[in-house]
């Protein structure tokens, strides 16, 4: 039964989020193109999608595993009726990769609405 909540969590991450990342991307690009913005060189434009790329590898390299660990662990903790140390230790690490994300995205966020440079 674990096994099956588990699959269909990351299968609705990825069924839900991929598509609209990929809507994110290519609708911001060709606005962008359309509205005469430089895609080469190095600009706010640039920056931001950099930004972007940084926080996806962060979610699919770091996150998304961190938060797939705290699943398994806290199914052992529910039977063990205690929080692990192992499953703090993700938690931990999740709640800080997960903050640097966040404040990535705000920092994009900043980037889109002042076009600094």
């Amino acid at each position: 039964m674990k096994s099956i909540v588990q699959s269909k969590t990351s299968s609705a991450d990825y069924i839900f989020t991929i598509p609209g990342l990929a809507l994110i991307i290519v609708s911001g690009s060709l606005m962008a193109v359309r509205a005469g913005m430089p895609m080469s060189g190095f600009n706010w434009l640039i920056l931001s999608l950099i930004l972007l790329a940084v926080t996806g590898i962060i979610w699919a390299v770091i996150l998304i595993p961190l938060q797939l660990k705290m699943i398994r662990y806290s199914a052992q903790c529910i039977e063990s009726d205690a929080i692990s140390k192992a499953y703090q230790d993700v938690s931990r690490s999740w709640a800080v990769f997960g903050t640097a994300a966040t404040l990535l995205a705000l920092v994009i966020l900043y980037l889109m609405v002042t076009k600094g440079f």
